[in-house]
């Protein structure tokens, strides 16, 4: 199965290739006592799907059920500190198993090793990219002096906004989602800054 499982918090965006795959993930999930918010639905060449997090959804058995190698083990992180610099994640922890523990777990969701693990006074530190989020899901199409931003959430694309009109440039359209789910909001880049 080439399913990925994001946590979004209470909820879980289910990603996948085929609309078959995603149901049978959703299904398993709804087996297990989650509650679909969102039916499969196609978004661009992916399907997509949602639902509540089952109760214990992190411990093994149910992991293991689901065949799911994408979802994070929560109790890695429980004996390390990270930190969000902004595009890189500094863990820290006072044992070096605990920090290579959850850089593999953050490994598995894509993220790519920046240092190896050092020791720093009687704590263990290793930095990481962020995983990839949805503001690296973000298309960004130019035409002309103007770009059209296109995410799989409103907050995905007003992120991306702000990295490209950083210096210069401003919003020309409100951030709409579009009949396909996706949210889209045009920028022109000729004049000043006014984000």
């Amino acid at each position: 199965m080439s399913i990925k499982m994001s946590d979004t918090g209470d909820n879980l965006l289910i990603t996948g290739p085929d609309e078959a795959q995603v149901n049978a993930a959703l299904q398993k999930l709804i087996s297990r006592g989650a509650k679909t918010l969102g039916l499969p639905h196609q978004l661009g060449t992916n399907w997509a799907a949602s639902c509540t997090k089952p109760a214990n959804f992190y411990s093994e058995p149910a992991a293991l059920a689901l065949g799911e190698p994408h979802i994070p083990n929560q109790n890695v992180f429980e004996e390390i500190n990270l930190a969000d610099t902004g595009k890189h994640l500094i863990i820290s922890g006072k044992t070096k198993q605990a920090v290579q523990s959850a850089l593999d777990e953050l490994q598995k969701l894509g993220a790519r090793n920046i240092s190896s693990i050092t020791q720093v006074g009687s704590n263990w530190i290793a930095t990481c990219q962020d995983p990839p989020g949805e503001i690296e899901q973000c298309t960004v199409d130019l035409f002309g002096s103007r770009t059209m931003v296109t995410g799989p959430s409103k907050a995905a694309v007003e992120s991306r906004i702000r990295d490209l009109t950083e210096n210069s440039g401003k919003l020309v359209t409100a951030i709409e989602q579009n009949l396909e789910g996706k949210w889209i909001a045009v920028i022109d880049n000729a004049g000043p800054k006014t984000w």
